[in-house]
């Protein structure tokens, strides 16, 4: 789907249909980092009223510092986990912009930038416990080497990546999300059904998995079939290009220890994504009711982002 080019967002397009979505919602890789400076021009000028980003502040503040973003979206920290599902409201915290009145949209809205952690706590014990028993006893011991060393636990890491989450595959790895991840899943729907959050822009590290997942989630809520749910996904090999890729690469196969295909988005694991969503909860559909956000805020969230009068649905297409 078109959308504006820009060389300082990695990975950047479209999540709704431009000719028939009212107030879009776009999609990236981190816009921090190298190119954070030169991105918010680049931001700005897409007039959006949130970022909702798949990442806690904390795990990219040690490494980019102080985002250049604070001062125009206020920070604003998501707590899925204090929720009681199905609830009308999201429970966040702020922070406050440097320069308020920079964090204010020409027509009077706020604009924040909502953390939403979705690899917390919660990822790395379904991670670990998951794991046989012999690899969780040996990694026991490689926690405590990479305590008292320089490594930063990158023994544990490349180990569990081994011994687990290659054997699941980045499919099963992502379609997990939605088990321990349905809080966070929600929270960011509800704030997407917020006209005052929209446009609005999704994002986590390469803009793939976590985005991806989210993505292909609202595209169906929208009426996108499931070929173009999975067409979608796999434009990331055209998006995510060098030298982004090269730091993609070197982060999940490099630093984690994880093979090539984690680093690419191919369409058989979409389609992988999206049987797991019909084997395990017989449907998508299914599943947004089991986490609470059931048909009526599904149309909530559908008409606050398509036009009057106009539907979104291909499901007919070839």
């Amino acid at each position: 789907m078109a959308a504006p080019v820009f060389p300082n967002i990695p990975n950047f397009r479209l999540v709704t249909d431009p000719s028939t979505c009212r107030l879009p919602i776009y999609r990236s890789s981190t816009i921090d980092g190298r190119t954070g400076r030169a991105a918010v021009p680049e931001v700005l000028a897409l007039n959006l009223r949130a970022i909702i980003d798949f990442r806690g502040p904390g795990l990219f503040r040690p490494i980019y510092g102080r985002s250049p973003f604070d001062r125009y979206f206020r920070p604003t920290v998501v707590y899925p986990d204090k929720m009681t599902r199905p609830a009308s409201g999201v429970i966040y915290a702020t922070k406050p912009c440097p320069v308020s009145t920079d964090c204010y949209t020409s027509d009077g809205y706020e604009r924040r930038r909502f953390f939403i952690q979705f690899l917390g706590f919660a990822y790395f014990w379904h991670t670990y416990s998951r794991a046989p028993l012999w690899v969780r006893i040996v990694a026991m011991f490689l926690v405590i080497i990479d305590m008292f060393s320089l490594l930063k636990f990158n023994l544990t890491a490349r180990f569990i990546s081994k011994h687990v989450i290659i054997k699941k595959k980045l499919s099963g790895e992502t379609a997990s999300l939605a088990d321990f991840a349905s809080n966070q899943v929600f929270a960011t729907l509800q704030l997407l059904s917020d006209p005052a959050n929209l446009p609005a822009l999704i994002n986590c590290a390469a803009g793939k998995d976590r985005t991806g997942m989210l993505a292909a989630i609202i595209q169906h809520c929208l009426g996108f079939s499931p070929q173009r749910i999975i067409e979608e996904y796999a434009a990331t090999e055209l998006y995510l290009v060098p030298p982004f890729s090269e730091h993609i690469y070197a982060s999940l196969v490099g630093l984690h220890g994880l093979d090539e295909t984690f680093v690419h988005a191919y369409p058989e694991t979409m389609s992988e994504i999206l049987d797991y969503f019909d084997r395990q909860y017989g449907g998508m559909d299914c599943y947004l009711d089991s986490i609470g956000f059931n048909q009526s805020k599904r149309m909530v969230l559908r008409n606050n982002i398509l036009s009057a009068g106009k539907v979104d649905d291909d499901s007919d297409r070839a």
